[in-house]
This record gives structure tokens, C-alpha cells and sequence, in this order.
């Protein structure tokens, strides 16, 4: 059995899935919480961290984690 599939023209893709994190808007000693994947955030303010100058922690903390700025 062969599917047929519809063509659609002029779809636009969705936006991606990323989330967007405040590393920019942190001052030191600033912290957040989320319950995103640590693996996935701690890349995040790994990569943001060595762009910028910044430094970053991640704790686990009840359900999620925090964020914490350190320089």
C-alpha cells in the first residue's frame, strides 16, 4: 500500500525549541531557577560563559535547578 502525501506550499517552519536563559541580564551574586534539564542548561552557561567572560554555577535544588552567577 502506497501513502499519498499533500504538498503545501508557503508553510513557514516553527521557531525553534530553545529556551532562552538570562545569563546577559545577571549581575554576580544573581541566581535563577528553572527545572529545564541540567545537562542541556549547564552546556548553555558553559558556552554563554566562555563568550562572554562569565562565570556560572548550577546546584540542584528541589524539583529543578539553580543558576548562579559567580563572575
Amino acid at each position: 500500500m502506497t501513502e499519498e502525501f499533500k504538498i503545501e506550499k508557503g508553510r513557514k517552519p516553527p521557531p525553534p525549541l530553545r529556551a532562552t536563559y538570562p545569563f546577559g541580564q545577571m549581575e554576580v551574586g544573581d541566581s535563577f531557577f528553572t527545572t529545564n534539564p541540567r545537562y542541556k542548561l549547564s552546556a548553555a552557561a558553559s558556552h554563554y560563559g566562555r563568550r562572554n567572560g562569565k562565570k556560572f554555577t548550577i546546584r540542584a535544588e528541589g524539583t529543578g535547578v539553580r543558576v548562579f552567577r559567580l563572575a
